[in-house]
């Protein structure tokens, strides 16, 4: 144990060298975790002569911050001595500085291009962010180093605590915080945020309001961002750690208080976003920093984490808290529009998850401005909008668990994100995932469940004057709400005499499908005649760019075929004379369709009966 002892210590001298952090403007300030019943301050206020201030900043594990008075005769040594002395301060840490991580670039850079390489369209079709599918506000928490509160494409998005209200002077809420409406300033414990550029762009790319005509839009076009700040001011220096660890604390008390209130107070917060850290370092020298992603795991809540832009191993170099390795830390190294790995963006097989397209990626600045945004700091809040708009799909089991069980909420989404991800040979080996963010197929991996059809209809006989049916009782079970349905005949269409079998099917996204069969039968005179068109099946070939349309007809008129995509505009139209009285086929040649719903209709030439049905082209490769 002694030796074992003897290389720890040698390996944080070795860290401390290589690392050159600049913390002695923090000397004073200490980390503190103490027994549940130590009355921290009672024990301050006798040691008044060393002592300023004292606050909890983590409430679940009993972390305190401790400040010492301006005495330049006691060194951070001196102090962590004097903690340690207390049997009941378990944890007695000096504060680092930590550094944000991106890389700062000036040019304008005006598409969008990571929201297509993500493939986020698709799934804003679905939803584009905001609230969950049982109507709870989604709540990312934004740690970074300063924002912009009235910046025109974010402050529609940004987070109020309903529990304070403004600029009273009074903690309304009692969580020990005054006037934190609008977030929360860290060093100055109110919300009055520093204007930071770097902070507004993370802000930016998870929840810059989309669809309002104003600069871009975010992974979340409706999105509630908690904000909490890092600097004291502009050009101060970057925050510190204790600071990062007391805003986490700050959202887990908001998320606690959610899930223990049904919803009534707190917030549903789902995500930490934090674009910084302290390089080249390992748990070993934050002994405090890695259980608190635990706890924040336990209430429900994904901590997304940049690394460090450096190309460095992290599991040789280290990176705080990169290498944490919590469960419910998910840590982003950056891609660029090449699928590349920039070469100064870190990597680890065990400690690093996933890449996301962050080199040149269009965010806001101050000032209401927009430009391009570099950096694991661009790459990680990518991660961190996606985790929130998963949360707003309509996905029934998904609410169940977050509800009943968070912790497995927030596990099932990390899992989603990571199985989903697009395969990079440049992150094969050195990330666990061996890939990067992929929207699409993220929710495709928590849309796994196949529809299900209820209430299908048994056999029904019309008589020769009720020609129709309408089978209205079909219930569809689909877990994500995405389904396209089809039918061989159309709900409520006119029967001709006899009996025909009746085949609705249901399918997802990823091809799953459920059907339903039962055969209507209209009585009446078999020999006379009766005019009809029924369409039985329309088959796209993508390998071959052409679309087969089988119908049934009881005319040889000529009939019109045309073909229309879902906003109804016709890419299509061809004349048919029927070479049967029942099954044809008609074969449109070199045409290219998109994923997507499509619909067929046949219509008897002159005027008439008409026939319509919808089908969907599926992505071949999911």
């Amino acid at each position: 144990m002694g030796r074992i002892n003897v290389i720890l210590f040698l390996l944080v001298l070795y860290i401390s060298a290589i690392c050159q952090i600049d913390n002695s403007n923090l000397s004073h300030r200490f980390l503190i975790e103490v027994e549940p019943s130590f009355d921290v301050k009672s024990w301050a206020k006798s040691h008044s002569d060393k002592i300023a201030t004292t606050r909890p900043i983590f409430k679940k594990l009993n972390y305190w911050i401790v400040e010492f008075k301006n005495d330049k005769s006691a060194n951070s040594k001196f102090r962590k001595s004097f903690l340690q002395k207390n049997k009941e301060i378990l944890i007695a840490h000096q504060d680092f500085r930590v550094k944000n991580r991106a890389t700062p670039n000036d040019p304008m850079y005006i598409d969008q291009w990571d929201k297509s390489l993500i493939q986020i369209e698709d799934v804003w079709d679905i939803s584009t962010g905001g609230t969950t599918m049982d109507g709870q506000e989604i709540v990312v928490a934004v740690i970074d180093d300063g924002y912009e509160l009235d910046h025109e494409d974010l402050q529609a998005n940004h987070w109020i605590n309903k529990g304070e209200i403004e600029d009273n002077g009074i903690d309304d809420d009692g969580n020990g915080y005054v006037d934190d409406y609008n977030g929360l300033h860290l060093p100055t414990q109110s919300d009055e945020h520093v204007v930071i550029n770097h902070g507004i762009s993370v802000a930016g790319i998870i929840g810059a309001e989309g669809n309002n005509n104003i600069g871009i839009s975010g992974i979340n076009w409706d999105i509630k961002m908690m904000l909490m700040s890092l600097l004291r001011s502009p050009g101060s220096g970057g925050g510190s750690v204790l600071d990062v660890v007391e805003g986490l604390g700050y959202a887990l008390d908001q998320r606690e208080l959610f899930n223990t209130s049904n919803g009534a107070q707190g917030a549903f917060v789902v995500a930490t976003n934090y674009s910084g850290g302290v390089d080249e370092t390992f748990p070993v020298d934050f002994p405090f920093w890695c259980e608190i992603y635990d706890e924040l795991g336990q209430v429900g809540i994904l901590n997304i984490q940049a690394v460090s832009n450096a190309d460095n191993d992290v599991e040789i170099t280290g990176d705080m808290p990169s290498v944490c390795g919590s469960d419910y830390l998910l840590t982003v190294t950056n891609t660029d529009i090449a699928d590349k790995k920039i070469q100064q963006a870190a990597y680890g097989n065990i400690s690093v998850d996933i890449s996301a397209p962050g080199e040149e990626a269009l965010s806001t600045i101050s000032q209401n401005r927009f430009r391009a945004f570099n950096g694991t700091s661009s790459s990680a809040p990518q991660v961190a909008g996606v985790v929130a708009l998963l949360y707003s799909l309509p996905c029934t089991n998904l609410m169940d668990l977050a509800h009943n069980n968070p912790a497995a909420a927030a596990l099932e989404i990390k899992r989603a994100i990571l199985d989903g991800v697009d395969p990079l040979l440049d992150l094969e080996g050195i990330t666990v995932s061996g890939g990067r963010l992929n929207v699409k197929k993220a929710y495709w991996e928590l849309d796994k469940v196949a529809p299900l059809i209820e209430n299908c209809p048994t056999d029904i006989t019309l008589r020769e004057d009720e020609p129709t049916y309408t089978w209205d009782e079909l219930v569809i079970v689909d877990d994500c709400g995405n389904i396209a349905i089809q039918s061989n005949v159309e709900n409520g269409q006119e029967f001709r005499i006899g009996t025909t079998e009746v085949v609705v099917t249901v399918s997802d996204l990823l091809g799953n499908t459920a059907e339903c069969k039962f055969n209507v039968t209209r009585e009446g005179n078999m020999d006379r005649e009766v005019e009809f068109i029924e369409i039985g099946s329309a088959l796209y070939n993508a390998q071959r760019n052409s679309l087969r349309v089988e119908f049934e007809t009881g005319s040889f008129e000529t009939h019109i075929i045309d073909l229309y995509n879902m906003i109804g505009q016709r890419m299509r139209q061809e004349l048919y004379l029927p070479s049967s009285s029942s099954i044809n086929t008609i074969m449109f040649e070199q045409i290219h369709l998109a994923t997507g719903p499509y619909f067929v209709v046949v219509s008897k030439a002159g005027g008439g009966i008409s026939r319509s049905f919808p089908f969907l082209v599926a992505d071949s490769n999911p």
